[in-house]
This record gives C-alpha cells, sequence and structure tokens, in this order.
C-alpha cells in the first residue's frame, strides 16, 4: 500500500513538530493580547473572528503540545534516541506551555457561559501539572536545567490558577452572591453623594457596586429610586451616559478578564512571585548555562 504522507513530510514533522506548536502557541498569545481588548469596543466581525478563532485554538494547541512532548519524553527514557539536553529542553517547555493556558489578562472567557466551565478548568489544570511533573522526572537524575524549570514550573502554575480564580468570581453564582455581600457591607445613603466635577471614571469606580447591583436585580425599588433620583438629577443627560458607559466596561473587565484576580492582595502576591520566577530563570540562562 502506498503511504499517503511522503517521509521526507514525516521526517520535518518529526523533527519540527514541537517547535512548532510552541511558536503556533505564542503566537495566538500574541494575537490575544493584541486584539482581546479591541472586542469591547467594536462590532468588527472580523476583529471579533479572529480574537474568537485564536481563543479556541489557544487551549487545544497547548494540549496538544504538552501531549507531543510527553510522547516524546516517554520515547526515550534512556536518552538513546536523541541528547540529554533535549530531554532536558522538553521537561522546560512543558511548564512555559502550561503559562499559555492562564491566558492573557484581557482575556478569560470570551461569553458568559466560559466562566461556568471553571471546574473543567480545574480539572484541566491537575492534569497539565501532572502531565509537567511526569516529564520532568524523566529527565532526573542530572538535569542540567532543574532549576529554570522549576522556577518556570512556578510561574506557569500561578499564571494558570489566576485564569481559573478568575472564571470562579465570574461564574454567575459567585458574581451574583459576592455582589449581594458588598451590597450588604457597604451601601449607606450617605454615601450618595455625587459631585459634578470629577471624572467620569471617578464617578463609575466609586458607584460600582450599586450599579452591579440594578444589573443583578438585588437593589429594592426604594433604593434604585434613592440612587437614581440624585443621580440623574445632578448630571446632563451627556454626563450620565458617559458614566454609563464606564459602569459598562468595568461589568466587561469583571467577566471577562482578570481584573478581579490582577487588582486583589492575593493577585498581587501571585504577580510578584511569577515575576520573580521568570526573571530569575532567565537569570540562570544567562549566568550558568553553556551556550551552544
Amino acid at each position: 500500500m502506498v503511504n499517503p504522507i511522503p517521509d521526507s513530510v514525516r521526517k520535518i514533522w518529526d523533527n519540527c513538530n514541537i517547535r512548532g506548536v510552541i511558536l503556533f502557541s505564542l503566537s495566538l498569545q500574541m494575537v490575544l493580547i493584541l486584539f482581546a481588548s479591541l472586542r469591547n469596543g467594536t462590532g468588527n466581525k472580523l476583529v471579533i473572528s479572529v480574537v474568537w478563532s485564536a481563543y479556541l485554538l489557544a487551549d487545544w494547541v497547548v494540549n496538544f503540545g504538552v501531549g507531543l512532548i510527553t510522547e516524546r519524553a516517554r520515547d526515550t527514557p534512556d536518552h538513546s534516541k536523541q541528547p540529554a539536553e533535549n530531554n532536558e529542553l522538553l521537561a522546560f517547555w512543558v511548564p512555559f506551555l502550561l503559562s499559555h493556558l492562564g491566558s492573557p489578562d484581557t482575556i478569560t472567557a470570551f461569553a458568559l457561559e466560559d466562566n461556568e466551565f471553571w471546574p473543567r478548568h480545574l480539572f484541566g489544570f491537575i492534569f497539565q501539572v501532572v502531565a509537567a511533573v511526569y516529564v520532568f522526572l524523566l529527565t532526573l537524575p542530572g538535569n542540567k536545567l532543574f532549576i529554570p524549570t522549576i522556577l518556570m514550573f512556578i510561574a506557569g502554575v500561578i499564571k494558570y490558577f489566576e485564569r481559573i480564580l478568575a472564571l470562579y468570581l465570574a461564574s454567575v453564582e459567585k458574581f451574583r452572591d459576592s455582589t449581594l455581600r458588598e451590597l450588604a457591607e457597604h451601601y449607606q445613603k450617605r454615601d450618595i453623594v455625587i459631585k459634578k466635577d470629577r471624572c467620569y471614571l471617578e464617578v463609575g469606580c466609586q458607584y460600582f457596586k450599586i450599579f452591579k447591583g440594578i444589573l443583578l436585580e438585588l437593589m429594592s425599588n426604594f433604593k434604585r429610586v434613592n440612587f437614581a433620583g440624585p443621580f440623574f438629577r445632578d448630571f446632563s443627560p451627556e454626563d450620565v451616559l458617559g458614566i454609563i458607559e464606564v459602569e459598562l466596561n468595568l461589568v466587561y473587565e469583571v467577566l471577562y478578564t482578570k481584573i478581579q484576580v490582577t487588582h486583589s492582595v492575593l493577585g498581587i502576591t501571585l504577580r510578584l512571585i511569577c515575576f520573580g520566577s521568570v526573571m530569575a530563570a532567565l537569570s540562570f540562562f544567562y549566568f550558568h548555562v553553556e551556550k551552544h
């Protein structure tokens, strides 16, 4: 039977598949970083289609890449088919791909329904961590990239955890419960003091919790009237529309990005650890790894 795939093509695939997948995954991340935030303010179908395609492909490409790396590492446990350095690099690339699963800060979900699937991402997180540890163990003992691999593993785990936490916080039940709790703690009649000389963003941020309550229908009619009365009386229609635009932008950020995580004490702490791990890994490569 004639082989439908020429040997030359198969050889190229065997030699370049992992590199190609990693570069493709990195390209998808760049597309999401550059264009994901644009869909908030545009109805351009091309932009939305590009973001949607990159969003769907990003996770699939990473899972495919981790599968390729795991298979390659498993097929050469004794380092008989390829140099030891290649196996060590394979172990290093897994946590690098793991960080891609964390997605950029500009997008964690494409639709509201994606937030409800945070348990699926949690399960995938466990699977990918196990795969990364498995590939890493195959390189022991004698892995010269032990330290940078561990450092990148920490950064990758943090990035993926940030996304799962953002999805969880934006899920309907959690979002509703947190908003109800915020209204109960912070809603006071004396807080409704609106000054005209402040910018839209400042006013929008101050009353964001109240607007979330209105959006989710958690406020009583009395509280709505108590807030809406002075609000619409003291501002012109143009100002009201400007403030509502700010509120809608904030709602978008909360539901579709990592803003709830990155603007918290936990998020800032995780970012510092992640940044420190990446910089330490780069420093190790620069000062300790031989250049070939």
